[in-house]
Parts: C-alpha cells; sequence; structure tokens
C-alpha cells in the first residue's frame, strides 16, 4: 500500500515539474507603435499567425491557413471537426526587476473570431482562457462563443481587465473548441495581450 502511495505521489510530482518546466520560448511582440496605445505592451508572439505556427502549440484538428477566407483577410487558425482541438502559447509576463516589467495590473486580451454554423448547435464552441502554466490555475477567463449565438463575424473583440494574478507568471493563452460538424468553420485570429499603463 505504501508503495502504490508512493509511486502515485511521485508521478504527481513529475507532473508537476514537467508542467512547471514548459516556459514561454518565444519574444513578446512588445511596445505597440501606434498613437492610440503608446506605452501598451504586447506579451504574445506572432500575433496574426504571420509566420505560420511559429510560438504557437497546435492540437487536435487545427491548422494555420492563409487564404483570405477569414473576414480579417489576415492569416488565421482554423479549428476542424472533433470534440477537442485548439492551440497554445506560453508568455512571460515580467515581474518586477525582469526585462520588460510593467508596473501595471491593467490588462487587454484582442481576439478575431469567425464562427460560421450552419447548424446553429450550442455544441460547437470555443473558448479562450488565460491559466498559470505551472500549475494549472485559471487565471482569467476571457470568453467562450457557441454556433447558436451569432457570428462574431472579427468584430473590434477584446477584454479589458485589471489582474495582478499574471504577473511574474507563465502564463498559457488557451485556445479550445469542439467542432461537431465538417462545413462548421471556426476560424481565431489576432490574439494579443497587452499590458496597459
Amino acid at each position: 500500500m505504501r508503495k502504490t502511495i508512493s509511486l502515485m505521489a511521485t508521478v504527481v510530482v513529475l507532473a508537476l515539474l514537467t508542467a512547471a518546466g514548459a516556459s514561454a520560448t518565444c519574444s513578446p511582440d512588445g511596445y505597440c507603435p501606434y498613437n492610440g496605445c503608446i506605452g501598451w505592451f504586447n506579451w504574445t508572439s506572432n500575433t496574426y499567425f504571420f509566420n505560420g505556427a511559429s510560438c504557437w502549440t497546435l492540437y487536435g484538428n487545427a491548422t494555420v491557413k492563409n487564404d483570405g477566407l477569414m473576414c480579417t483577410g489576415r492569416p488565421y487558425v482554423q479549428v476542424g471537426q472533433g470534440l477537442s482541438s485548439g492551440f497554445q502559447q506560453v508568455v512571460h509576463v515580467a515581474g518586477p526587476g525582469e526585462p520588460n516589467y510593467q508596473s501595471s495590473d491593467h490588462f487587454e486580451f484582442d481576439y478575431s473570431i469567425q464562427f460560421l454554423d450552419p447548424h446553429h448547435d450550442a455544441w460547437d464552441i470555443v473558448m479562450i482562457g488565460l491559466y498559470d502554466n505551472n500549475t494549472g490555475a485559471l487565471l482569467q477567463w476571457i470568453t467562450s462563443v457557441t454556433g447558436s449565438q451569432p457570428d462574431p463575424n472579427c468584430g473590434n473583440t477584446y477584454l479589458d481587465f485589471h489582474n495582478s494574478s499574471l504577473i511574474g507568471k507563465n502564463v498559457r493563452i488557451d485556445v479550445q473548441a469542439r467542432n461537431l460538424y465538417a462545413d462548421t468553420k471556426i476560424r481565431v485570429s489576432g490574439l494579443a495581450l497587452w499590458q496597459k499603463p
């Protein structure tokens, strides 16, 4: 019995160490160059998928496309048919004393979604959340969109929030989807985690 408990504890510790070892591997896109967002810092890399899947981990039936079919006209990730597809990126939001540290807890998460579901099925869904990559804890819920809702059609979509729990953390941006039909198109692009002054 003790050997079983000890073995289970070892497996749990190894799983936690494996998760903790994953960290941000790409440089952030950095400061915004435009007048309306001077001083904002984007922690995300390859926000618009101009470099394909670089800096993102795709799983399930998710693929990067650059065929002009998304309403933004930019490259995007399309989530194909399946019960579990999506993509993620781990970013490090600097803490005090680290390069690019921002002293604000004010954030904005931008994203564009196009959801073409001729079945209008609530089981078709895309969800975006920010997680602590070391512990798996949810740090900030961003959105969930289902096929039964009207298509957001790449509208100016963002969440403005204050959250000090992101600072100094390896944050996993996680986009998860479920798509029950081959003719349903779920497309996502323009993901940016801005820290605002």
